[in-house]
């Protein structure tokens, strides 16, 4: 029999190892294909997520728009109605200073793509909202004061009227009344002597002559 030949221990100890570093490097291929796929899906799930946010930005900044032009129309309105019939002006020009500033702001364009951009336009809309709505309390409460003063000012002309025609009234009545003549005296107004006819005889003067 031939003697069995014995690889070298060298050999072995290289062969096992390159088999080892195969291996090792088919796991980590592996791993690295699960890596790729594991880092689309965060991808994708976080793109969604980006345009989730943008959608949800864009709808609350198209309800701000929407409101602000209803506020603009209620308040141009309220000036136009107001011009006149409010007791401090100023607040009817400062309103009037504040429509002007939100009709610029509804004209402007907005990036509806970037999420920042919508943000802070729904802000400044949401800011300019409060300031409208402030200006419209204000404006109504004057006009309501106004009108106060107006209702109160026609009621104390009418009062005033009603006291100086009774007083008027009065006067007359009373000089009327001491004007009165008494033809029982005999004499009329002018001095001269009235004439009464008394069938019966007796002695009897009456409460009025008339001239003859």
């Amino acid at each position: 029999m031939g003697e069995k030949i014995q690889q070298p221990q060298g050999f072995i100890t290289q062969l096992r190892s390159t088999n080892t570093i195969h291996d090792a490097t088919k796991k980590s291929e592996e791993q690295d294909k699960t890596f790729v796929s594991l880092n689309s899906d965060i991808e994708a799930a976080i793109k969604k997520i980006e345009i989730a946010f943008l959608d949800k930005a864009v709808a609350d900044y198209n309800t701000a728009l929407d409101e602000e032009k209803t506020i603009i129309e209620s308040l141009a309105a309220l000036i136009s109605d107001t011009d006149g019939k409010v007791l401090n002006d100023a607040i009817r020009q400062e309103a009037s200073a504040a429509l002007a500033d939100a009709q610029k702001t509804i004209e402007e364009t907005v990036d509806t793509k970037n999420l920042g951009a919508v943000k802070k336009a729904t802000t400044n809309l949401t800011q300019q909202l409060a300031t409208l709505k402030e200006k419209i309390s204000a404006l109504t409460e004057s006009n309501h004061a106004y009108e106060q003063q107006q209702q109160q000012s026609e009621a104390a002309h009418a009062a005033s009227y009603k006291n100086s025609y009774q007083h008027s009234n009065n006067s007359q009545s009373a000089s009327t009344g001491s004007e009165r003549w008494d033809y029982s005296s005999g004499i009329n107004p002018d001095g001269s002597p009235s004439t009464f006819s008394n069938p019966s005889g007796h002695d009897v003067k009456p409460n009025y002559i008339p001239y003859r």
